[in-house]
């Protein structure tokens, strides 16, 4: 962390910590100087912010206040007693919301209490009036054919924020599964194809998020409990039964195999490791120590690609690794741009598929494992590909853009021809998509989500 005068354009390092320690805002300077405000992740029981104070002076660092902080933004309050922050608190289901914090000692109470989320704010110069970015969304499930120019339809109707769903997944048997608040906490729900015969799966005092559905029916979920940590736990198809695969301090599901026997996770405490573990259970095996995300394993279960750290996050370029799903020496090494996401196996196994980003545009790629440079898949100059499926014979994709604010999906062959629309919306967003097993439906999760800005008085 580093301070920079910006009359001399002089430096000073602040504070330094090693890996798994990382830095979150607010990164914020007392009115005085002579103390700035941050947090520090500790993998104490869990990657869990606590906020930092370091004296510009000396360099002390003193750490205030209870763990669980995940800091957007703050300000100081004029005289230095408090601080306004834009943050969330794991276990907390109701996400960003603006806290007070007195300082040094670190107590902490809620400004706003609602379903919005405020991302953002700034204070006036007396410090009695908050500005709050609030941002609102709405989102409910919805499918369409991919052939033919059905109209699509609506399956859930959950109409305010308190109740959007917040991500699903599609079934087998063509079930849709999906997460939403409610009582205070995020639980499982099952529909039909149709969008009738909705059921609660879990309930309780803990958080559950669907993450994926296995080949027999189970489903894994993220489980987060008293400890206020994230979980990787399987339940039955009814949502009963939860067993834990991994008997950790927190983990983070990367992927799991197509054939449901091997899952992917990322240990907490371990940001840059991939382990795998038996579904049926067992135990863990580290299966990568450079590890920068996008594991996906490939359709014969056999192989694994990811990525691995930039030297210069952003800019430098890209590696995937691809190797056996067990571990051991790489089959593939592939250099890509600087900013690739959205890695994915060609359905017949032979190559990578992935998203490069340049002039905040975003177009599709495919390399083969044969080698040889990645071949461009689409050339959009405007409202880029921001997520994407292949049909199950390889042939088509589904692509998710937003053009002039507006989402829809498009439909793509693999021959560079221009997308064709599927869908036709005017307004809203498309906010996940996934498709019914042959490929031949696909859902969506479709709504709003609105930005204003709000004024907060009588706060202290």
């Amino acid at each position: 962390m580093i301070l920079r005068d910006i009359d001399t354009g002089q430096e000073k390092t602040l504070a330094t910590i090693a890996s798994p320690l990382t830095f979150g805002g607010p990164y914020a300077l007392s009115p005085d100087g002579k103390t700035l405000v941050s947090t520090v992740h500790t993998a104490e029981k869990g990657i869990h912010g606590q906020f930092l104070a370091v004296d510009t002076s000396s360099l002390v660092q003193t750490r205030f206040g209870p763990t669980g902080w995940e800091v957007d933004g703050g300000q100081w309050l004029p005289d230095g007693s408090a601080l306004v922050v834009s943050a969330s608190r794991w276990g907390e289901m109701e996400g960003r919301q603006l806290y007070f914090v007195s300082y040094p000692d670190g107590r902490y109470r809620r400004i706003t209490n609602d379903s919005n989320q405020y991302p953002g704010l700034d204070m006036t110069a007396d410090g009695m009036t908050i500005a709050a970015l609030r941002s609102v969304r709405v989102a409910n499930v919805w499918s369409i054919p991919i052939e033919g120019k059905t109209r699509p339809k609506q399956l859930t109707f959950n109409a305010t924020s308190d109740t959007a769903i917040g991500n699903f997944v599609v079934t087998r048997d063509g079930a849709i599964v999906f997460t939403a608040p409610t009582d205070h906490h995020a639980h499982v729900f099952t529909i039909g194809a149709d969008g009738q015969n909705s059921r609660q799966l879990t309930l309780g005092t803990s958080d559950e998020v669907i993450l994926r559905t296995l080949p027999n029916g189970e489903l894994v979920v993220s489980q987060m409990g008293e400890d206020h940590t994230a979980h990787i736990a399987v339940l039955d198809r009814d949502g009963g039964n939860p067993r834990p695969l991994v008997r950790g301090i927190g983990e983070w599901l990367q992927d799991v195999s197509p054939d449901g026997t091997t899952l992917l996770y990322m240990r907490v405490d371990a940001l840059h490791e991939l382990w795998s573990v038996p579904v049926a259970g067992g135990e863990p095996r580290k299966i990568a120590t450079s590890y920068n995300g996008a594991a996906t394993v490939s359709p014969d279960n056999r192989t694994i690609a990811y990525l691995t750290p930039q030297e210069l996050e952003g800019a430098s370029p890209t590696t995937c690794i691809v190797a056996p799903i067990a571990g051991g020496t790489p089959i593939a090494t592939f250099t890509w741009p600087p900013s690739v996401g959205a890695v994915k196996w060609t359905p017949d196994g032979k190559g990578l598929s992935f998203l490069v980003t340049k002039d905040n545009i975003a177009n599709l790629f495919i390399q083969p494992l044969s080698g040889g440079p990645p071949r461009p898949v689409t050339r959009l100059t405007e409202g880029g590909v921001e997520d994407y499926l292949w049909s199950p014979d390889g042939k088509r994709l589904v692509l998710k853009r937003t053009v002039a604010n507006v989402a829809n999906l498009w439909s793509a062959g693999t021959d560079g021809r221009a997308p064709e629309p599927i869908t036709d919306f005017a307004t809203g967003s498309i906010f996940a998509i996934d498709a019914a097993k042959d490929g031949k439906t696909i859902y969506f999760l479709y709504g709003n989500e609105s930005n204003d800005i709000v004024l907060l008085k009588n706060f202290r």
